[in-house]
């Protein structure tokens, strides 16, 4: 069962998909989300070239509803180019797999698929800063005392590390390869509003997500 906390309800998150390619489509293996849970579908795309990746799209085998919560793009004025794209809708409890399509040019890019349980639609509390230290800062407005907060961190270097998660957060993912560098944080019960990441990556994208309790 879904951990909680005892004061969001939000359950833990957990990772059913993660993995890399230069090729699109991209479709997930076959998993079952519990009915009613929430899922994230997030997208970190680099591109070689003189302007930012398209937006890519979800879709799933079951005909899910897929909302865009969050678009980033990073314009780095040297390659790589790079965008951190987020969708999300509810299980319906089926097994079934998630794809992405990635309209346009681009060079790779990680496709993370998250799922947690007691969570209403994500709220209109989010934010996202590029940085080209590779060190972003996101302040969200004070989350609601029922709510959680994921966050995460994309940056461009394949070899990529971290020197800690942002103050108060529990790392989910934190990894490198041909994609970049990612890194996955939550708070489930009493998430600081600011989030900071610092790396030795030479560029990256920060975003946080206020995820309300059910």
């Amino acid at each position: 069962p879904a951990v909680t906390s005892p004061s969001s309800g939000v359950g833990t998150p957990t990772v059913r998909y993660d993995g890399g390619s230069s090729s699109s489509p991209l479709t997930t293996g076959s998993f079952t989300i519990p009915s009613g849970d929430s899922i994230l579908a997030i997208a970190y795309t680099k591109r070689a070239s003189s302007s930012t990746p398209a937006t890519p799209t979800v879709s799933d085998s079951n005909g899910l509803t897929w909302s865009l919560v969050l678009d980033q793009p990073y314009d780095t004025a040297a390659n790589p180019r790079m965008r951190v794209t987020i969708y999300q809708a509810a299980s319906g409890g089926s097994a079934g797999t998630v794809t992405l399509t990635n309209g346009g040019s681009f060079t790779n890019f990680n496709f993370m698929v998250l799922s947690y349980s007691g969570a209403a639609a994500v709220a209109s509390n989010k934010a996202a800063a590029n940085n080209a230290g590779g060190d972003p800062s996101v302040t969200l407005s004070t989350p609601d005392g029922t709510s959680a907060v994921i966050g995460g961190m994309y940056g461009d270097l394949t070899s990529g590390t971290l020197t800690s998660n942002p103050s108060g957060y529990t790392g989910l993912v934190n990894h490198n390869g041909s994609y970049g560098y990612i890194n996955v944080v939550y708070d489930l019960t009493s998430p600081a509003a600011s989030l900071s990441w610092v790396t030795d990556c030479n560029s990256g994208i920060g975003w946080a997500l206020e995820i309300p309790a059910a």
